[in-house]
């Protein structure tokens, strides 16, 4: 499967890559040379998951395959936990189209 984004189970825990360019997303991590720019760590309850210690930042193509990944889960709704600049946390809410299921060119 091509797409830019790449999720690796650690234990209960998926971790997102986010690549520029299209990679194999199916190919084994050790052969993965291409450079990501973004990676999160993604917890899966039940039909929520969570998004947190996101680092770099994902283009709307990129959150769009998440979206479709994470739907393939299951998934009906991501929540994105962000650091705000005063040390606070902010949790947004986005709820995943259930007719979100290919990856756009």
């Amino acid at each position: 499967m091509i797409g830019h984004v790449r999720l690796d189970a650690i234990e209960s825990v998926l971790i997102a890559r986010a690549y520029v360019c299209l990679v194999d997303i199916d190919a084994p991590l050790c052969d993965m040379t291409a450079p990501y720019v973004a990676v999160a760590t993604v917890t899966v309850a039940g039909d929520t998951a969570y998004v947190q210690a996101l680092h770099g930042a994902l283009t709307p193509t990129m959150r769009h395959d998440f979206r479709v990944q994470i739907a393939a889960l299951g998934v009906q709704r991501i929540l994105w936990r962000r650091q705000t600049d005063r040390h606070g946390v902010q949790w947004s809410k986005e709820e995943v189209e259930p007719g979100e299921t290919s990856i756009p060119d």
